[in-house]
């Protein structure tokens, strides 16, 4: 994959993506292979935001039971499988285990239904998968088994514990220039340090024009598109497009995870929870997931409320002694210092509003708008389903370009169901997206 800046300026191109993390990677990508010419801009470096910040586990949606959101669940299988279809050289099954407790939705028996409904909503997980990335059932670990397994990290006063696989990415970042590498094969100009400051009406109809800083040269230049896909996070996109997009002052929480310069007691991920105290004398619900990670430990993921102005988002001293202090009260075993944190993850996501806890506010699905003609915003909240986005994204791309008639490519797609309007609609398509999402001979 190669730098190409004069590609940029020759070419007129029938999508052009801003942004270099995993949504704009993938649709990238897609879109190249869909026949589309297609050209990604970053503005720093790829997967450099964001998407660097994560446990770095692709996820099926178990949690998503609790609201029987079985679509929500479905979404994140089909991608988790893509993505392990696609690298499976960058991805191992994870052992995830979490303890059972009373007789409520935490309980054993709740537990194992959870899991059995989990097993057969995802009964086609590993379809097309190599051997060596299939995921197992999940089952109930008896309380013996689970003391041994986690020693002194575990819950003594739990009835066991519900064990599930998803699976570990073992570098995110690796995955995205997985993709970019792939768009560039097919065909994508991609470029880094290239921001963009201004998108306009260009000169044919249909057209936008794109003026592109090279941050390495200090050179501007116009980029011609039919199509901008704004794929930039949480970044602001006001100044870009004027009053007519979508504002820039949505409510965002600031996720932190941390790497921990030692290994993880156990090899399986484990999520503990339980009421602590949140330093003000007052009672907090703590949740952490500790997740093993190349002879490390990852501790992540807390939440607090920031806005874009906070960029890059900046994890005070203060807020690793309380993620420090938390880990030490529910998992006292593990005995966590803060000079073993050899490094902080920290990135920006949309929540629906600064009240209450922010882990409980964080937007349930990505949007795709349009907030003007030619030019569609991907508001994205979840890694793993990035594969999702970029197959809705690509059939508002057709129905922009007025593609007509169908492919083998976008067909196997409608057949996954990820064509159907109810699922469009989960993802709160405004846009009215039914079309092709490549061209016939094109």
């Amino acid at each position: 994959m190669k730098r190409d800046v004069e590609c940029l300026g020759n070419t007129p191109f029938d999508v052009l993506v801003v942004g270099g993390g995993i949504h704009g990677a993938i649709l990238a990508w897609e879109s190249a292979r869909a026949g589309l010419r297609t050209a990604l801009l970053e503005k720093g470096d790829f997967a450099g935001a964001t998407s660097a910040n994560s446990l770095k586990i692709l996820h099926g949606g178990l949690r998503y039971l609790q609201h029987l959101d079985f679509p929500r669940m479905r979404q994140s299988i089909r991608s988790r499988r893509a993505i392990a279809g696609f690298a499976p050289h960058l991805v191992r099954p994870l052992p995830c285990m979490i303890a059972t407790h009373g007789m409520g939705i935490k309980s054993r028996l709740a537990m194992g239904v959870a899991l059995w409904m989990n097993d057969c909503v995802s009964a086609d997980r590993n379809k097309g998968l190599p051997p060596a990335v299939h995921l197992p059932r999940g089952r109930l670990i008896r309380k013996k088994d689970y003391l041994e397994r986690l020693k002194g990290a575990a819950d003594p006063h739990s009835s066991g514990a519900a064990l599930w696989y998803d699976y570990l990415c073992l570098d995110t970042e690796r995955l995205v220039l997985a993709y970019l590498s792939e768009a560039a094969a097919a065909g994508a100009c991609i470029c880094n340090y290239a921001e963009v400051e201004s998108i306009d009406s260009g000169d044919a109809p249909g057209e936008r024009r794109v003026t592109v800083r090279d941050e390495l040269s200090g050179a501007s230049f116009g980029v011609r598109a039919k199509v901008v896909v704004l794929a930039m996070g949480p970044w602001p996109a006001k100044r870009l497009l004027g009053e007519t997009v979508l504002p820039d002052d949505v409510p965002l929480a600031k996720g932190v995870n941390l790497v921990v310069d030692r290994p993880w007691i156990g090899a399986e991920a484990a999520g503990v929870e339980g009421v602590i105290d949140s330093g003000n004398g007052q009672p907090a619900k703590r949740f952490f997931f500790l997740v093993p990670w190349k002879g490390r430990t990852m501790i992540g993921t807390t939440y607090t409320v920031s806005s874009i102005e906070a960029h890059p988002p900046v994890v005070s001293a203060t807020e690793l002694d309380s993620i420090v202090d938390g880990v030490n009260r529910l998992v006292p075993g593990f005995g966590l210092k803060t000079d073993e944190i050899s490094h902080v993850h920290a990135g920006l996501l949309p929540i629906i509003t600064t009240q209450g806890d922010p882990s409980k506010k964080l937007q349930r699905h990505s949007h795709v708008a349009m907030p003007r003609p030619g030019v569609l915003r991907i508001d994205s909240v979840k890694f793993t389903t990035a594969p999702e986005i970029a197959r809705i994204v690509l059939r508002a791309i057709g129905k922009v370009l007025e593609i007509k008639g169908d492919c083998p490519h976008c067909a196997e797609g409608y057949r996954q169901g990820i064509g159907d309007q109810d699922q469009s609609k989960a993802f709160g398509i405004t846009s009215g997206i039914d079309a092709c999402c490549s061209r016939r001979g094109f």
